[in-house]
């Protein structure tokens, strides 16, 4: 079993883009027994509340259509789901793009579907906030 200080966590890719000097930045999900953290970049791991996948997926995500084809690449359990990153082209695409869905515990659950890209800035967002100090009364 892992724990949230173990390097070795179940981890799963959901945002990779170049930086301004052209190196790769990687963002990961990684998640184990009762706790769920992002990575960015070089950053060190920042822990995310129980609950902020789903939340930020259902916000930002849209019903996956039936029948549609997509490629798993990989999945990861978090909290009490299973969000997987997989790739997708579309008609007007020239290759694959990642997407992110997420698959809600019950039935019948519905997964939703979004971009990576646009699910990965607003958890590294909320990672951040929580990590800053609280200032005022």
């Amino acid at each position: 079993m892992t724990d949230s200080s173990d390097p070795r966590a179940p981890a799963i890719l959901i945002d990779e883009h170049l930086a301004e000097d052209g190196a790769p930045v990687r963002t990961w999900i990684e998640a184990g027994a009762g706790w769920v953290r992002i990575r960015g970049g070089d950053g060190a791991p920042m822990p995310l509340p129980a609950g902020a996948v789903a939340a930020v997926m259902n916000r930002y995500g849209r019903p996956l259509e039936d029948g549609l084809a997509v490629v798993v690449v990989e999945e990861l359990a978090v909290d009490s789901g299973v969000l997987r990153r997989v790739q997708f082209r579309a008609a007007v695409d020239a290759s694959a793009r990642d997407w992110l869905v997420w698959v809600a515990p019950g039935e019948p659950a519905v997964p939703v579907a979004a971009l990576a890209t646009a699910i990965a800035t607003p958890l590294l967002h909320l990672a951040a906030r929580m990590g800053a100090p609280r200032t005022g009364a």
